[in-house]
């Protein structure tokens, strides 16, 4: 079912958001317009992004196809929209914001993050910078069809809509989701129904779908790509679309071992975003590796995976098992070798052999009921994989940089799909991009199982 739809103001610009999509898990696809009839009563995609095909036309004309390219989805379930504009701001922004806004019921504000890091695109003080240089100083002014004579994006819209137009600065934003949040909603209070706000990062434009994914009323994403994205992101579109009654929920098993700061903020994002059961592990008893304690752990974290998969209803979750929440509860696996005199590197090699076989137990007794398995840290996914019987992993494609997906290859959970990443890479949202990438799978299991 279709739970994010956008128009864009032409098709590459419509493609370029779909391939953001695609690449957080996503099943995304662009259309026509004059298309939109001769869809599924429930088309097997997550998100539509329609093209008007508007960007040279006047603002009148653009407006009623924008207009009516959201009236023919309005209604029909989704839960997020957005207005895709051109990263250098061509074309009749104010116009088809308003076109937008004016259709939607119950949306009451747009936001608008034009920046684009990756394309060199970003917003500071409400100008347009375009690699290094003023909007309004790069070749776009003296573009044949749709020039751009100014580089402050609030101004430019204001010249073109009757609503209040306000903005919020990167200062803002950079001092986290909670300022960002608190900043759009006095914007809302204060009446303006399009707000601007400044991004130079990714990591800045996560911080404002943070925020706004947490607003207790709907908004309009309007950017190129990378904000809708986000956002679909941190309001679980993805998890929310697979929510059907009569049908149960799928579930992803995510064993983290790694103790990095940078892996528990991930986790902390991941519980933040997708509904989430979380199962800690004593990791001393795991690493001192003593039986039959060590034993009694594994089951007791196995019991509770299976009361939690068996417990779910038609919403996907993330089962997550841990040995570190926070810094005071990481282990010291060195000194505890030390300790116990013994070789270096023991404990930490028993603590991923227990989790690898907490991993195998659940597999053994709920393999239908997986849909992958999210796995940080290399020492965790050789356990595993050694646990299970596996001779490797088939890599179909890069989630993000040094986190990978592929399949299970040999031993008796073969063509199980899962998601290996090291403890301290990615953004923030890192964990919840890989989770909802195996979530966006129909089955945890290739053709061939």
């Amino acid at each position: 079912m279709v739970r994010l739809f956008a128009v864009a103001d032409d098709l590459t610009g419509a493609n370029a958001t779909g391939a953001l999509l695609a690449a957080r898990g996503f099943r995304a696809a662009t259309l026509r317009p004059e298309r939109l009839d001769v869809l599924p009563a429930t088309p097997p995609y997550d998100a539509l992004i329609v093209s008007s095909n508007s960007r040279a036309l006047p603002a009148d004309e653009a407006y009623a196809r924008v207009r009516m390219c959201f009236s023919r989805f309005k209604g029909k379930g989704a839960s997020q929209f957005s207005k895709r504009i051109d990263t250098t701001l061509r074309g009749n922004v104010a116009a088809e914001i308003d076109a937008a806004l004016d259709e939607l019921n119950g949306v009451e504000m747009a936001v608008v993050v034009p920046a684009f890091p990756k394309s060199g695109r970003i917003t500071v003080g409400g100008y347009q910078i375009v690699n290094g240089i003023p909007l309004e100083k790069t070749p776009v002014a003296q573009d044949p069809l749709t020039p751009v004579s100014k580089s402050h994006v609030p101004s430019l819209i204001q010249e073109g809509t009757h609503r209040k137009v306000m903005s919020i600065q990167l200062g803002d934003v950079l001092r986290g989701w909670e300022s960002t949040l608190k900043h759009l909603v006095e914007a809302r209070s204060s009446g303006a129904q399009v707000v601007v706000v400044d991004a130079t990062t990714d990591d800045e434009i996560e911080t404002i779908a943070r925020a706004a994914s947490h607003l207790p009323f709907r908004v309009l994403s309007v950017d190129p790509g990378p904000f809708t994205a986000s956002i679909a992101v941190a309001s679980s579109t993805l998890g929310t679309s697979h929510s059907m009654p009569g049908r149960r929920g799928r579930v992803v098993l995510a064993l983290v071992g790694s103790a990095t700061p940078l892996t528990r903020t991930q986790i902390r994002r991941l519980k933040d975003t997708l509904p989430n059961v979380t199962i800690h592990v004593d990791a001393r008893v795991l690493a001192a590796g003593e039986l039959p304690r060590s034993e009694a752990v594994v089951r007791d974290a196995v019991e509770r995976v299976l009361g939690a998969i068996s417990a779910r209803a038609s919403q996907d979750m993330v089962v997550i098992v841990t040995s570190s929440s926070t810094q005071e509860d990481t282990l010291d696996l060195a000194g505890l070798d030390r300790q116990m005199s013994r070789a270096m590197g023991t404990s930490a090699a028993n603590l991923s052999s227990g989790l690898g076989r907490i991993a195998r137990t659940v597999l053994e007794s709920a393999k239908q009921e997986i849909a992958g398995l999210y796995v940080t840290g290399g020492d965790i996914t050789l356990a595993v994989l050694e646990e299970m019987g596996a001779a490797g992993i088939e890599v179909s494609m890069e989630i993000l940089p040094l986190a990978a997906f592929g399949t299970v290859v040999g031993g008796p959970h073969e063509g199980l799909k899962l998601v290996t990443k090291g403890g301290l890479v990615g953004g923030e949202d890192a964990a919840v991009r890989c989770v909802c990438h195996l979530l966006q799978c129909s089955t945890g299991w290739s053709d061939s199982s």
